[in-house]
């Protein structure tokens, strides 16, 4: 009864970034953007790009260093979700509403309040959060006055802040949008101009193409910003990764089981922090074994297959052939294969489909170029997992 109680709360944080405490790896990247970061002040200004594929880590790469800009570098921080806005004028609303309720608990707050004072409308349960409310016409002269609106923030919090760092998370709407990329080039051109600019970091966390996209948009944009790429992590970050968490709650564990959880994670801190929780309430004895973490990646597995793939895959396509494919990639190991040694495995309707079923996956997400031309692979290896144990529970139906 005492481990069920303790392990109500898990260490682990799927679906939101890691604390900053936890965060491991990326030593060379974070090393050259806090360089940059140092550098904003007077007359210079920096802007990033943070880009990766879904599940790699950018909120969290682009949260530890809004975390430093606050606390070693006195920033005043603003953390931006865009997640499902396509306009100008809702990004500006909710940046200036961020910058306000994010500084509550500063010296300087009642000064933005008063800046703002026309515009709050109430306040959130139990008074803790401040809520902005502007006009369309309002949203529109925000986005006009955006660099005079934050000069005049900034004349405010001069004494206290030596710039802005703010992060634009979850902008694949407005990245469609080719105003947008227009608009941070206008920006960020007339802010380094000015005779007294503002000192501003801007950190946008985006897709592989969705930055395409704005360059498509805005030629400038790749000149303007500087891309930090995020790749998998290594093994043994990873394992650091676990280990370092574990600790922090005096778990112990065998390194063969930390080894496997790695492996599976594929380097993804998407998938590590799934793995990691199911094996930490899969474990009863407080070591986290080899067994725990082969329960583990089962039941994480399932939960990811349900989450990213259950809509992609068994209702995007109906086709017994396609499923039959799936269930023989499933059974390849390594989870890599080459299309003139696969396409041997198949029957004679399968190889029909074969071509069309390759194309329909790497649409999907599910499935990745190799390095070689006609070599592919799984985006990760928990997802031949899932579609494994989705063929063994569709057979066991029939039969």
């Amino acid at each position: 009864m005492e481990a069920l109680i303790t392990k109500e709360s898990s260490p682990f944080t799927p679906g939101q970034p890691v604390p900053k405490e936890f965060f491991e790896g990326r030593e060379e990247e974070l090393k050259y953007v806090l360089q940059m970061l140092k550098a904003t002040g007077s007359k210079k200004t920096g802007n990033i790009f943070v880009i990766g594929e879904r599940g790699i880590g950018k909120s969290s790469f682009a949260n530890i260093i809004k975390a430093y800009a606050e606390e070693k570098e006195n920033f005043l921080t603003a953390y931006v979700s865009l997640g499902g806005i396509s306009e100008l004028e809702l990004m500006a609303e909710k940046i200036f509403s961020r910058i306000v309720q994010e500084n509550q608990d500063r010296p300087f707050f009642s000064r933005l309040k008063e800046l703002f004072k026309e515009h709050i409308r109430g306040v959130g349960i139990f008074n803790l959060t401040v809520q902005l409310e502007f006009s369309e016409k309002e949203r529109r002269n925000l986005v006009r006055d955006f660099l005079p609106l934050l000069g005049r923030i900034y004349k405010e919090i001069a004494k206290e802040k030596r710039g802005f760092l703010i992060v634009l998370d979850d902008v694949n709407g407005l990245s469609k949008n080719p105003k947008f990329a227009n608009y941070l080039k206008s920006i960020i051109d007339e802010n380094s101009i000015s005779r007294s600019p503002i000192p501003l970091f801007l950190i946008i966390c985006l897709l592989p193409e969705r930055k395409e996209e704005m360059i498509s948009s805005q030629e400038s944009i790749a000149r303007i910003f500087y891309p930090i790429t995020l790749k998998q992590m290594s093994i043994n970050e990873v394992i650091n990764f676990y280990k370092r968490i574990l600790n922090s709650v005096n778990h112990k564990w065998e390194e063969k089981a930390l080894q496997l959880m790695a492996k599976f994670s594929g380097g993804l801190p998407m998938l590590m922090q799934e793995i990691g929780e199911t094996t930490y309430y899969e474990d009863q004895d407080f070591k986290i074994t080899e067994d725990d973490a082969r329960k583990g990646v089962i039941k994480a597995a399932e939960i990811v297959g349900e989450k990213y793939l259950q809509s992609k895959i068994y209702q995007a396509i109906q086709s017994e052939r396609y499923h039959s494919i799936l269930k023989k990639l499933a059974r390849q190991v390594p989870y890599e294969f080459s299309r003139q040694k696969f396409i041997s495995q198949l029957n004679g309707e399968e190889k029909k489909v074969f071509d069309n079923f390759i194309r329909r996956m790497k649409s999907l997400g599910v499935i990745e170029e190799g390095e070689k031309r006609g070599e592919y692979k799984f985006a990760n290896l928990l997802y031949p997992l899932y579609i494994y144990l989705q063929a063994q529970i569709r057979s066991s139906k029939r039969s």
